[in-house]
């Protein structure tokens, strides 16, 4: 059965995911990760989500819906995404909080979602300051 814990991480993955954009290294891990959890739970993504629309992490929501029917197989796969998430989502924190300087400094008026912050300092990245510019390159490469 997949935790509270996993739920949570999840949601975050849906407000964080614009920044993995314009991150390639972990976009790839990502897509990898993606496929896997696609083939680990296709029996159950046809079970229970064939109706659902594509996108927007709707598929992923649906098999959280149906988590205590979930093979294990695909609980696995849910498991091992959840870690990578998690895992992500420390990186990102560390970055926002080793950034907030300079994104209060060169990106204040960037507005939130959709990647831009993360755009903004990547235009500001020769200015950023060193704390701020090692944690990005740790978020881009996957390096924790």
């Amino acid at each position: 059965m997949i935790t509270k814990s996993a739920r949570t991480l999840f949601a975050a993955a849906l407000f964080l995911a614009p920044f993995f954009a314009v991150t390639p290294e972990p976009a790839r891990a990502d897509a990898k990760l993606a496929i896997e959890l696609a083939l680990s739970c296709n029996k159950e993504l046809k079970s229970y989500c064939s109706n659902v629309t594509v996108g927007g992490g709707r598929k992923l929501a649906c098999l959280f819906a149906y988590n205590d029917q979930l093979g294990f197989l695909c609980e696995r796969a849910m498991l091992k995404a959840g870690a990578a998430l998690e895992q992500a989502i420390v990186g990102l924190n560390r970055a926002a909080h080793n950034c907030a300087g300079d994104i209060e400094r060169y990106c204040a008026r960037a507005a939130p979602g959709q990647g831009r912050v993360a755009m903004c300092l990547t235009a500001h990245e020769p200015s950023l300051s060193p704390i701020c510019a090692a944690s990005l390159d740790t978020l881009r490469h996957g390096r924790r």
